[in-house]
């Protein structure tokens, strides 16, 4: 037995990516649904009108407001505003749009608008309605409630970076929307003006309150001071000295004089004292002292002179003493009264000083008094003057508050007053047309794709390879859906051997119609595209999935290939009748086998006889046996039918004797072609598949359920058989892809005959 050889690098499933394709299989998808979707956008578009002419029309007025940023510095108003305004302008407006849209403003329009209209107002019909000319009652209904209406819908914006702001209102009548629109601009300007005048009021009454207050205070504070400064006997000859302290300066010059002359004079005593008297300066300046001194001296003189001739008793010279004693004597005298007057003068700068002393310190103690007096008084006069200040401030700031509350100015400006609208905003027929168009599409498309991946059959071309992870070789599009026309004669039809008897009817498939070969197709008959119809779409599809083939037998990878399907009616049979047909075609030489040794159909599709096949050179082998492959009537294509086959057939197709057949053929032939039951529900294809290079799948459009193709494939993979690819069959272009197929012979209907 045989081992599988790898698998090849063009059937490795690892280097197919579906996911590549995938934008491609979605358009592919979208296309099979493009009436459903058409029909829904088509449906949601009417639908959309219809509800656009049943809905009461509603008409839409705007009034555009400038808010000023206000002057904070406007009369200095931050100095009598209590409320800090330091907020930027985007929170300025976001406060503003706020505010227009607050209950107690919206309560003052609607009254404003009840009061200036009618009590009941008609909405007018809609569209529909007059078109239909439908007897309907117009709808009436109290203009409170209308108002109030609006209200619930009132929209209030800014217009990007500016100061502009948006009022806009929505109503079944316009004449109300334009009204409530202005009315609300115009209570929202006056709802300002009266909230300032409020806050000014409220301000100005508070500071009257306080100016009574504070001049009361006043007057008691003053009246306080006057009291204490009677009472204190208080008297002040400037605003800064009193009687008493210029009373202590001039005692504190007087007793600094004294002290000095104190010393002096206490000096001179001292010196008088302890000096000798005759060098005194005061006794030596002395006049009488130094009259006296000078008679003494010439006293003296006479006496020494006389002494010098006379005797001491001498009367003259007794005179002379005499005379000398009494001058010493009174020269001691006048010493003595110096020293005596100095010691009195001294003795009375001594007594003033302490006088002096002594008053000051009575001063001063007057003075500490006064000092403690005058706090007293400096304190009631502190208060009358904050007092006097705190009075004129609050006076001059309630002259303030009652200029700015008695002018009427506003930062608010009505830049386009709402005007009566014509036309009604709502509803939008563009916009609902727009909205059912789109809606319905994706209705559609949800719709669609729900019944694309809700249905268990493969379809289209790329599902399969997608669902499979394999590569689609190609997509043969069933009979009924080939628009081509017959080819006029076979090609290559050999009409020689033993069993010619047995073919098809020459003349029905050379002269038949499209529709006659239909006919043979729904009795079970094969089509054998690439004999009768050559030039056919059908026959250029087989073509087209044969290069994967060719490549991989040319490369030598590829010698012996197993086609099948998942179930019975797949179109396995005239799949591989055409696959080998082509092949032939291109000069190789090709072996058919049929290995459905259950249900055989080969030797029926060729015309040739089953007598013996695949059955007898299993269950027979013989030397000698030269029974083997039978020529097929194609050029270079050889049949082996299935033979009568035994219960116990389909047991020898994985035997050794298998392997050795298949080795031979390979010596005779390029490439062998094996038919085999289906491989959902028996074994036979799985058995031949591991003796072979490879497994072609082959998948029915509509009739292969997603489940069926995955749990093939799946147990060739379990086995390690290659999968070369997978080939869609019997395809319906116009009702799942028609764009495939009908782009394809626009430009190619010269080549198929079309007219």
């Amino acid at each position: 037995m045989r081992p599988a050889p790898p698998a090849p690098r063009y059937i490795d499933a690892t280097t197919y990516k579906p996911e590549e394709d995938l934008p491609a299989q979605y358009w592919a998808q979208l296309w099979r649904i493009k009436w459903m979707v058409a029909g829904c956008a088509a449906a949601g578009l009417a639908l959309g009108l219809v509800i656009a002419a049943l809905q009461t029309p509603i008409y839409r007025a705007k009034t555009s407001l400038e808010l000023q940023s206000p002057n904070q510095n406007y009369l200095d108003m931050p100095s009598i505003n209590p409320v800090a305004q330091n907020e930027n302008l985007e929170t300025f407006l976001q406060t503003q749009i706020q505010l227009l849209g607050s209950q107690s403003l919206l309560e003052r329009t609607v009254q404003k608008v009840e009061a200036a209209n009618p009590p009941v107002v008609t909405a007018p019909q809609p569209f529909g309605w007059r078109i239909g000319r439908v007897a309907r009652e117009p709808r009436r209904e109290s203009t409170e409630d209308a108002a109030w209406q609006i209200a619930s819908r009132l929209s209030v914006k800014g217009s990007g970076l500016t100061r502009l702001v948006d009022i806009v209102c929505e109503s079944p009548h316009p004449g109300l929307a334009a009204d409530f629109a202005n009315t609300l601009a115009s209570e929202y300007i006056e709802q300002s003006l009266e909230n300032r005048w409020a806050s000014t009021k409220r301000t100005g009454e508070w500071l009257t309150q306080k100016v009574q207050e504070l001049k009361g205070k006043l007057q008691a504070a003053e009246e306080n001071l006057q009291a204490y400064s009677r009472s204190a006997g208080l008297v002040y000859t400037s605003d800064k000295d009193d009687v008493t302290m210029e009373a202590l300066r001039r005692l504190e010059a007087e007793l600094s004089a004294a002290h000095m002359d104190r010393g002096k004079k206490q000096s001179r005593f001292e010196q008088a004292v302890n000096s000798p008297p005759d060098s005194m300066p005061d006794v030596m300046e002395n006049s009488e002292f130094q009259q006296t001194r000078a008679k003494l001296v010439d006293l003296r003189r006479e006496l020494a002179e006389a002494l010098t001739t006379m005797k001491p008793e001498h009367p003259k010279v007794q005179k002379l003493q005499a005379q000398i004693t009494a001058l010493t004597t009174d020269l001691g005298g006048s010493r003595d009264n110096v020293i005596r007057r100095i010691r009195n003068e001294f003795e009375e700068a001594q007594r003033r000083e302490r006088m002096l002393w002594e008053a000051d310190n009575a001063q001063r103690r007057t003075l500490s008094d006064q000092m403690s007096k005058e706090t007293r008084y400096n304190l009631l006069k502190r208060d009358v003057e904050s007092t006097r200040m705190m009075y004129d401030s609050m006076m001059q700031k309630l002259k303030e508050v009652g200029v700015a509350g008695a002018m009427p100015i506003s930062n608010i400006r009505v830049v386009d007053p709402a005007r009566v609208p014509r036309q009604p905003a709502l509803p939008s027929k563009s916009l609902n047309a727009a909205l059912g168009l789109v809606f319905g599409a994706l209705a559609g498309m949800v719709l669609g794709f729900v019944r694309l991946h809700s249905d268990r059959f493969v379809k289209t071309p790329g599902e399969a390879g997608a669902l499979l992870s394999l590569p689609e070789l190609g997509a043969v599009p069933a009979l009924s859906s080939d628009p081509t026309k017959p080819a006029t004669g076979i090609r290559k039809w050999i009409t020689s051997g033993s069993e010619t008897s047995s073919r098809p009817d020459m003349s029905l498939l050379q002269n038949g119609s499209a529709d006659d070969a239909g006919k043979r197709k729904r009795n079970g008959a094969v089509d054998l595209a690439l004999v009768f119809r050559d030039n056919s779409v059908m026959a250029e599809a087989y073509r087209a999935a044969l290069p994967a083939i060719l490549f991989a037998n040319e490369q030598g990878t590829l010698r012996t290939l197993v086609v099948t399907s998942a179930n019975p009616r797949e179109g396995k049979t005239s799949s591989i009748s055409n696959l080998a047909i082509g092949l032939a075609d291109l000069r190789k030489r090709v072996l058919l086998i049929d290995g459905d040794v259950r249900n055989p159909r080969l030797h029926e599709v060729f015309g040739v006889a089953n007598e013996a096949g695949l059955a007898d050179l299993l269950e027979r082998p013989h030397p000698d046996d030269r029974r083997g492959p039978i020529p097929s009537g194609v050029d270079g294509l050889s049949l082996l039918p299935a033979g009568k086959a035994s219960a116990h057939t389909k047991n020898l197709l994985y035997s050794s004797r298998m392997s050795e057949l298949l080795r031979a053929f390979e010596a005779q032939y390029d490439i062998i072609l094996i038919d085999t039951a289906p491989a959902l529900h028996m074994r036979d294809a799985r058995l031949l598949g591991s003796l072979a290079d490879a497994v072609l799948r082959i998948v029915r459009a509509g009739g292969t359920s997603r489940e069926a193709a995955s749990a093939v494939v799946i147990k060739f993979r379990q086995d390690g058989t290659p999968v070369l690819g997978v080939i869609l069959n019997d395809w319906k272009p116009v009702s799942g892809d028609a764009v495939y197929g009908s782009e394809y012979l626009k430009g190619y209907r010269h080549y198929y005959g079309q007219q």
